[in-house]
């Protein structure tokens, strides 16, 4: 089987990490096969102070994949 056809990752365990939030988007068609669990390594608050990743985290909901653990 392909590994681009759509079944070939169900049943699979998956996992994406992602140096700043926004960097999921190059790989949002996969997460949505996948369902990855993904770890965001920033929050992507840079020198300006405002994180992203509640926008981060509803792209993953979106595309059915899981965050590793939230910040508190």
């Amino acid at each position: 089987m392909d590994s681009n056809e759509h079944g070939w990752w169900r049943g699979k365990k998956a996992a994406l990490v992602v140096a700043h939030p926004g960097h999921e988007l190059r790989v949002h068609h996969w997460m949505e096969t996948a369902k990855p669990l993904v770890l965001v390594l920033t929050d992507g608050s840079g020198h300006l102070g405002v994180g992203r990743l509640d926008r981060t985290a509803e792209v993953l909901a979106g595309a059915g994949a899981r965050p590793a653990a939230a910040r508190t």
